[in-house]
């Protein structure tokens, strides 16, 4: 249900507003969680920084991401977009490239109506940067949103916290994958409530985000969240996609942090590395950048184990086997 409203702890910001002449009626959406404040930008609505899934710190560090089902009753301000998440970036000048925050999954909803009959398309876009870096927050929906329709941007875990692992069930990796996969499962539950059709959704992205529309295809994950993809400049069968020994990464990034890599299992590994603060498995990343022929993503997407661990692998097999198979969404796709 949609309102335009005003509310208790924003009448200042209106007065001032109808003083200079510019009243404007402050959008608030209730969503699943509860009711949500956005900003009237003129050609559309904008909402930004909304939770979409559990802060992934904690024991939720190198898990699967869940859900937000957190609940609210007062009215939450999501006209700011949230933190990105914590990278090490090839963009930033200077010794120390670190910047971002481990609490970083958090979507943006851009719309041009708020009426919920009859439901727009959604461009859910999804960022690149080698699946290393980038965010949601970098693009602006300005051009997008020439026509009735709504984008929809979001955070992903990128570089050690998406995609480390162990190749096993302990920490079996594409954490930054299946984030994706949840921001869609919002996208499906959510979206009717900005005019949205949770039927018309299309995937597009660039670089490892046109990898990431690709990959989708082949995820058993993402089967019923999307009806159309774009691909730009970046498939699942790009040689750089699919990491190579991640499991020794992974003891590498382990060892330089003094935690144990030579027991049977990865359960010690993943404790130590829990308890590590996340600045500093973030900071290992330059020490993986020589690494073999694919020195600009040093961790990516990796074939998963199914197990009582992992009952849920977003990629079960190699990208190549699986198209062969036809194991893919019967879905429209365009790739260039």
């Amino acid at each position: 249900m949609v309102q335009l409203r005003q509310t208790n702890g924003l009448r200042l910001a209106l007065f001032v507003n109808c003083f200079c002449g510019t009243f404007a009626a402050i959008p608030v959406v209730n969503i699943e969680n509860g009711p949500i404040i956005g900003e009237d930008r003129g050609e559309y609505f904008a909402f930004e920084g909304i939770p979409y899934a559990k802060p992934p710190i904690g024991e939720r560090r190198f898990a699967a991401p869940v859900l937000n089902d957190e609940t609210w009753s007062e009215p939450r301000n999501t006209s700011n977009l949230g933190p990105f998440c914590m990278q090490w970036s090839h963009t930033i000048k200077g010794n120390d490239k670190l910047f971002g925050e481990e609490d970083c999954l958090y979507l943006n909803v851009y719309t041009t109506s708020l009426k919920e009959s009859p439901g727009l398309s959604t461009l859910f876009y999804i960022h690149g940067g080698a699946f290393m870096f980038g965010g949601g927050g970098f693009f602006s929906p300005k051009h997008v949103l020439r026509k009735p329709m709504i984008m929809v941007t979001f955070n992903y875990r990128v570089g050690p916290l998406g995609f480390l692992s162990t190749e096993d069930d302990v920490i079996p990796g594409n954490f930054g994958l299946k984030d994706q996969v949840t921001a869609l499962q919002w996208v499906k539950r959510n979206i009717h409530h900005f005019g949205g059709d949770p039927a018309r959704v299309t995937l597009v992205g660039f670089s490892a985000g046109g990898a990431s529309v690709h990959l989708h295809y082949l995820s058993p994950m993402s089967r019923g969240l999307f009806q159309n993809g774009i691909a730009h400049s970046g498939t699942a069968l790009n040689p750089w996609v699919m990491a190579e020994d991640s499991a020794r990464k992974a003891q590498q990034i382990a060892q330089r942090l003094g935690c144990p890599v030579d027991d049977n299992t990865s359960q010690s590994m993943l404790a130590c590395l829990r308890d590590r603060p996340a600045e500093d498995i973030v900071r290992q990343v330059p020490f993986l950048l020589d690494y073999l022929y694919n020195p600009f993503s040093p961790l990516g997407v990796v074939i998963e184990k199914q197990s009582k661990l992992n009952r849920r692998p977003f990629l079960a097999d190699h990208p190549a086997v699986l198209s062969r198979k036809g194991k893919l969404s019967k879905v429209p796709l365009i790739l260039s």
